[in-house]
């Protein structure tokens, strides 16, 4: 859930948020903190969850039960309006966020469940408007599950160039402030649990292979360290790497 609030977030950031709790069955456990986020922030709830909710707001976070929870969204929105003047309501759905294509797969990396890669594929035709898009998607995808390296696949993806690429790249950059401002949105910072460009390729093609060469190069990196024409190559690569250090871990 944390991975999905900060997703929403990152796409469409809002002055308020409120989330809607009214069909979640729910009777305990701290993971539900990772959902409230936002200032000001409501939550609206149903019988179905307020018990729960009610013991954990006030064991875990030490506040007033009372002051939090809504019975509906429009009475949330009223409270919040008090606060930050008029809310108008239009649907926000992350597909329409973009035009690009993403899938994500897991690759195996070792005998371990955990030691896998996550290859994040791309396809269509980029634009400047894509960059947060593709970082988000990219960063929940890891958020909510369990990887130790992070491929990237701009094999379909037609990419003459751009500046904006490098907020997408920069998740394999473990020197770049800027990971760490993006890292640090999803609960995490420093090395703990995203690997650095040791453990993060990106797959290009006649289409891509340029321009990302060039946003790699205006990192300071060396493109034949990151780029690879095929997958297999690439992950023989990631399994001859040590992978014993920290790798992406799940938020809790």
């Amino acid at each position: 859930m944390k991975a999905i609030m900060a997703l929403a977030h990152e796409l469409w950031p809002a002055r308020a948020t409120v989330l809607d709790l009214g069909n979640l069955d729910y009777q305990w456990g701290d993971w539900i903190g990772a959902a409230f986020r936002g200032d000001p922030f409501a939550r609206v709830v149903s019988d179905r969850c307020r018990a729960g909710l009610t013991s954990y707001v006030q064991a875990e976070m030490g506040k007033n039960p009372s002051d939090f929870p809504f019975d509906s969204i429009p009475e949330a929105i009223t409270r919040l309006c008090s606060s930050i003047g008029t809310i108008e309501l239009s649907p926000r759905r992350v597909p329409e966020r973009s035009a690009r294509t993403i899938s994500t797969q897991a690759v195996p990396l070792g005998p371990e469940e955990h030691d896998r890669a996550l290859l994040l594929g791309i396809t269509g035709t980029w634009q400047s408007s894509d960059a947060g898009f593709v970082m988000g998607h990219a960063l929940a995808t890891l958020a909510a599950w369990e990887f130790t390296a992070l491929v990237f696949d701009f094999r379909e993806l037609r990419f003459g160039g751009g500046s904006e690429m490098k907020v997408v790249l920069i998740l394999g950059k473990r020197d770049s402030p800027e990971r760490e401002l993006h890292l640090q949105v999803f609960g995490k910072a420093g090395d703990d649990g995203y690997p650095g460009k040791e453990l993060t390729c990106v797959l290009v093609s006649a289409s891509s292979r340029e321009g990302i060469a060039s946003c790699l190069d205006g990192l300071g990196e060396i493109p034949s360290r990151w780029l690879f024409d095929d997958l297999e190559v690439a992950v023989r690569s990631l399994r001859s790497r040590d992978r014993s250090g920290p790798g992406f871990l799940p938020i809790e």
